[in-house]
């Protein structure tokens, strides 16, 4: 005789499995491309030379950020030059053209980095950038990190 709890179990998970994964896709446990997107990253670093005001610095595309709901983690730092009191504060974290955070940041070179921690819900149609707020000093180096988390 058949062990009828391990085969029922079997036939359970076998169902559960998508049809791509080699199961029979028929199961309460699928997946959907909804949930097969949640916790993954997407990033973007990037350094330029005195930018001008309104400039991005990092950018995470909008084809790339789903709509969905995410944990938004950004890095800034100033790399090398003479900075003057004009890097003071000079960064921001921005969805599309709205101000989400300004970072604090020294104007020294090689500073500890400004960091921010952020949730927000995307629609699917708006970047993520890192700009500088005004003019940068001349040759004075900015470098930003942006890394976007599909929460849910």
């Amino acid at each position: 005789m058949a062990n009828s709890l391990n085969d029922s179990m079997k036939a359970f998970f076998d169902a559960s499995i998508p049809l791509a994964s080699g199961g029979t896709g028929t199961g309460g446990l699928v997946v959907d491309s909804k949930d097969s997107a949640k916790y993954q990253s997407v990033s973007n670093y990037n350094t330029v030379t005195a930018p001008a005001a309104n400039a991005a610095i990092a950018t995470i595309a909008s084809g790339s950020l789903p709509a969905g709901y995410y944990r938004i983690n950004a890095e800034v730092s100033i790399d090398a030059g003479v900075p003057a009191a004009a890097e003071r504060d000079n960064m921001e974290l921005r969805a599309g053209a709205a101000v989400l955070k300004r970072f604090i940041v020294n104007p020294v070179a090689s500073p500890s980095p400004g960091i921010i921690e952020f949730y927000r819900t995307l629609d699917g149609s708006t970047a993520l950038t890192v700009n500088a707020n005004g003019a940068a000093t001349a040759s004075v180096v900015y470098r930003a990190s942006i890394t976007a988390t599909r929460v849910s």
